[in-house]
């Protein structure tokens, strides 16, 4: 390589590293000005600094260790090195000069990749100076479980890569007095230095693994090899004593090792290593296996027994799952009609809509223009004066991806289109005549006829907010729209992070890769843009380490809109804790996030202080977290148990509710989640939020709650229910159904639906027009000592996007029935002539299915039942079948009822 060329790639590698440090230091400064924005600078900082220093301390600690090494094998070894060509010997004494800068090279790479390792474990290494203790021990070895959450795993880190290392450097100077003849030499000094240097190294790496030896005895409480997850009867009896073996064996051939230095020849090295091989494969590997076979599967039951119990009591632990309350519910009592008076809570927000057809329906509903866009449908609760209510809502959220194409200029994109507005709301129960949600919030500006407040109804922070945002521009933003015109507006928020400055906008400009954001003369000194406004990648930018529910609720908090967010810590090195999908083995809902719509604003706020895990986040990161005692109670109203932790703990309910270890191994009372049909398809029942009263409690509740049966059983065996209103958050109960009694479970209410001759007719006419039918979800609904199930039935056209609310079908013992409401599937199913009276409703309303229909006379009902038939014999006329099979279902419930009245009298 001449000198041009040298220069060249100098400069070539000047350029190289000047881009990689604007990149990274570009990436540095906008994601510091936007933490400091929201008031996490330090969590920022510190997070970097210690990824930084674990990097550089990493990096350097392996680099020069094996270089070290490399650099003394070659000065050890002889000073001429001979290549063969075409059998001529030619001595090349520049190639020792060679040898030192590849070592350099070799120990720069290795260095990278440990560094590598290391600091991506940075809050690892952070929460084991921070450990907190659990306040539980293993049964074992009498360790508190933080031991293994926070201790072990970075012991295991650590031996791990000093093994490593040792190994390497040993590798790179055998390899290097090889080729430079050491062991060849006939001079005995140079064979004794590599002889010693190698087996020092030995003597390090057989050191670094007598620690792991040490540390394979906690892992012990990982083993998946006996009857349950976590150590048996062969891993205390043989494993755990083979590794106590495996210990002072390996510190006894250290000792041999380092005793060969000064004798001759490599016996004693070789002998060892040969008696650390055998021992390793006969006391780990053979006669564990033996134990397992001969003796513990002969007896498994009896060997396994007290490890069955420790891997009980600690996965229970590890879930959550031993402040579950058990109780009995023996729904084998009668209610009448009249007896739902005392339980209008329940009987009132009894859920008729499906988030799925109902999102449907939004949309074709409420969103206004094809820039809108409702992400998903969220299930909540709200008071409205004295009235405790079950709602339905979404966010109409600007879905950038609909703008027409020839709208998407950077202008409209950036500037213009920059926010969603308002929210739908609808009560669960209440339906017009046309099978319509009846809204309690609708329309653009936002209508409310309920006793809530709506004044800031911009949305520039959601779940489909994936664009940067400028605002406090010199043009006005698209705010909504008005009839054939639109209405803009101006942010008033704090939201973003000021771009005024030149260098900012160079920043921004780099960052976001468009030259716009320093040509554009719509920037002005007060002008901001935002950045990270999806709540996941938002809340996920802050706290990165925290699992997420990836379902973010808005609520209606003070006029204003947020977005709440549910937040996990996790470990999968619980011991004897059953693993989840093999993803973790302890799970909590330790932190609530609240999200500002409009401003951006974020908090994290700790929701379960008892959590070592968030004690040590929070120790790390002093001014992230908040206790829960702050949030307002405004918003503590919304709060609500969240689906997934929910889901993962009933899955292990399913299973760890036997608490007796001879059962649990005989696997005698496994449940499972029932199955259920959505649109004609068979799932797994989902979770579920209601409103309802629990036995014995007087008020209604918002609570989750869940049905199970027992395992390749479809009848219900028992349910349980999570409480999520003040001040009994988080309150579990799982009520026992009794087994020597049929109680109907979700799957066979299905069964049963369909082999009802007058559903399925109506429903096959239904489909046989040009409809389809979808059954929504089906509820199961406890009320004093009965079960309701409750099933809502949707029509949809064939080439339409809007399903109607058309039946309602209600199980109650042996009796299923379908009608036009709810009230008058209730009246059916109970089967009493009683009618409740009608509660106030709703301003606005249309006679909602969801309502208690008022008692009518027998003049009343034969006039409504003529009104009936004229419409299905015009309807007949029409050639419309559906209309006409429609009609005549309420014909029939009128004349049941006519006949009940006329019974009675």
């Amino acid at each position: 390589m001449n000198r041009r060329q040298k220069t060249s790639l100098i400069i070539a590698a000047i350029i190289a590293g000047i881009l990689i440090f604007l990149r990274s230091g570009v990436g540095v400064y906008i994601n510091a000005i936007w933490f400091s924005k929201l008031g996490y600078l330090s969590v920022y900082t510190k997070s970097l600094t210690a990824k930084w220093a674990f990097f550089l301390g990493g990096f350097l600690v392996s680099a020069l260790f094996l270089y070290i090494n490399g650099w003394f094998a070659l000065r050890a070894a002889p000073q001429r090195i001979v290549l063969t060509l075409d059998d001529v010997s030619i001595s090349i004494p520049k190639l020792i000069k060679l040898q030192k800068a590849l070592v350099a090279l070799a120990a720069f790479f290795v260095g990278l990749i440990f560094a590598g390792a290391i600091s991506t474990r940075w809050l690892q290494i952070l929460a084991f100076f921070e450990r907190q203790p659990f306040g539980a021990t293993d049964p074992v070895f009498g360790k508190d479980i933080g031991f293994y959450v926070f201790s072990l795993p970075v012991y295991v880190l650590g031996t791990t890569w000093l093994m490593w290392l040792f190994i390497l450097a040993f590798g790179l100077s055998a390899v290097i007095y090889f080729l430079g003849g050491s062991f060849l030499s006939r001079l005995k000094e140079l064979r004794a230095v590599a002889k010693a240097h190698l087996s020092i190294l030995a003597a390090l790496t057989l050191l670094v693994l007598a620690g792991r030896f040490w540390l394979e005895r906690f892992q012990l409480l990982y083993s998946r090899t006996g009857a349950v997850f976590g150590a048996g009867y062969a891993d205390i009896h043989a494993k755990l004593p083979a590794y106590w073996i495996m210990v002072i064996a390996t510190l006894v051939i250290v000792v041999g090792i380092l005793l060969a230095i000064t004798r001759r020849g490599w016996k004693i090295v070789v002998a060892g290593t040969a008696l650390f091989v055998l021992m390793l494969v006969l006391a780990v590997g053979i006669y564990p296996s033996l134990v397992q076979k001969l003796v513990v599967e002969p007896n498994e039951l009896e060997k396994e027994k007290p490890y069955i119990a420790h891997n009980i009591r600690l996965t229970r632990l590890a879930y959550g799952l031993e402040s579950v309350e058990e109780k009995g519910f023996d729904p084998s009592g009668s209610i009448t009609y009249n007896d739902l008076l005392k339980y209008q809570s329940t009987v009132r927000n009894m859920r008729l809509w499906d988030w799925r057809p109902l999102h449907a329906t939004y949309s074709q509903l409420q969103e206004i223009r094809l820039y809108y866009d409702f992400h998903d449908v969220d299930v909540d609760r709200y008071m409205f004066g004295n009235d405790y209510r079950q709602v339905m809502l979404s966010a109409r959220e600007l879905n950038y991806d609909q703008i027409p194409a020839q709208a998407r200029t950077w202008v409209n994109l950036h500037l213009k289109y920059t926010h969603g507005y308002g929210v739908v709301m609808n009560p669960v129960n209440l339906v017009t005549e046309e099978g319509l949600p009846y809204f309690f919030i609708k329309d653009i500006p936002p209508v409310v006829t309920v006793d809530i407040e709506l004044d800031q109804p911009a949305i520039y922070y959601g779940e489909e907010t994936t664009e940067y945002a400028l605002v406090k521009t010199a043009t006005e933003e698209f705010d909504y729209p008005v009839g054939e015109r639109n209405k803009f507006t101006t942010y008033t928020g704090s939201g973003g992070v000021k771009i005024g400055s030149l260098l900012r906008r160079l920043a921004f400009a780099y960052e976001f890769g468009s030259a716009k954001l320093i040509l554009t003369s719509y920037i002005t000194g007060d002008s901001r843009i935002m950045y990270h406004r999806t709540i996941s990648e938002r809340i996920r930018t802050v706290a990165p380490f925290l699992l997420y529910e990836n379902d973010p609720y808005v609520v209606i908090v003070n006029g204003r809109l947020f977005w709440i967010e549910d937040g996990y810590t996790t470990s999968n090195t619980f011991p004897y804790s059953e693993p989840y999908q093999n993803k973790f083995n302890y799970i909590r809902n330790s932190v609530k996030v609240v999200v500002d719509a409009y401003n951006g604003d974020v908090s994290f706020y700790i929701a379960d202080p008892k959590d070592p895990i968030i004690r040590a986040y929070a120790a790390i990161f002093p001014k992230l977290f908040k206790p829960l005692s702050e949030l307002p109670d405004e918003f503590k109203r919304h709060l609500r148990y969240p689906v997934g932790l929910f889901s993962v703990q009933t899955s292990m309910y399913a299973t760890y509710h036997m608490r007796d270890p001879q059962t649990f191994y005989n696997r005698e009372d496994v449940w499972q989640i029932p199955r259920e049909v959505y649109a004609g398809a068979e799932q797994p029942m989902e979770p579920y939020y209601v409103l309802m009263q629990l036995p014995g409690e007087s008020e209604g509740e918002y609570i989750l709650m869940l049905p199970f049966t027992p395992k390749e059983k479809d009848n219900m065996i028992a349910w349980i229910a999570a409480r999520c209103d003040p001040p009994n958050y988080g309150q579990m109960f799982a009520y026992m159904l009794p087994k020597q009694r049929l109680v109907y479970g979700p799957r066979q209410i299905e069964a049963r639906i369909d082999q009802d001759p007058d559903i399925s007719r109506l429903l096959t006419l239904w489909s046989q027009r040009g409809s389809q039918v979808i059954r929504g979800n089906l509820l199961a609904i406890p009320i004093d000592s009965v079960l309701l199930y409750v099933e809502p039935v949707y029509l949809r056209a064939e080439n339409g996007q809007l399903p109607e609310l058309k039946r309602v079908i209600v199980a109650y013992k042996n009796r299923i029935v379908m009608r036009e409401t709810l009230d008058l599937a209730l009246q059916d199913a109970i089967g009493t002539t009683e009618v409740a009276a009608q509660p106030p409703r709703e301003v606005g309303e249309a006679a909602p299915s969801g309502a208690v229909i008022a008692p009518q006379g027998t003049a009343e009902l034969a006039a409504e039942a003529m009104q009936y038939y004229e419409e299905a014999m015009r309807r007949l006329r029409n050639g419309d079948w559906a209309g006409y099979g429609e009609q005549l279902e309420k014909l029939r419930a009128v004349l049941e009822e006519l006949v009940k009245q006329t019974r009675s009298e």
